[in-house]
């Protein structure tokens, strides 16, 4: 399944949130991914705090009121497994095409 293993951040960085012009650091190992809005590369903690974590508390609300539900923390890991279907995929992603951020 493409999603479950090249991690479903990559699309919403690659395909949706940087064509709004957001700017967006999606870090990954395997299925789990974690979707910073800063500009990257992300190597630590220091890094890490630089990031712009009232644009995410935004994303997670607005994800939230849209029945997706992701990590409530900018410094939390989402996972996406082979639980999770296409329906499930296309859902998400149209989410993230709905949100003003």
């Amino acid at each position: 399944d493409y999603y479950a293993s090249r991690g479903l951040g990559d699309v919403y960085k690659r395909q949706i949130l940087r064509g709004k012009g957001v700017p967006v650091t999606v870090n990954r190992l395997a299925s789990m991914y974690t979707v910073f809005f800063s500009d990257g590369p992300l190597r630590n903690f220091e890094d890490v705090k630089n990031s712009d974590t009232e644009m995410y508390s935004r994303f997670f609300r607005a994800m939230r009121e849209r029945n997706i539900f992701v990590a409530p923390s900018a410094f939390e890991v989402a996972m996406v497994s082979f639980a999770h279907t296409e329906e499930d995929f296309a859902k998400t992603l149209d989410a993230v095409r709905g949100i003003k951020l």
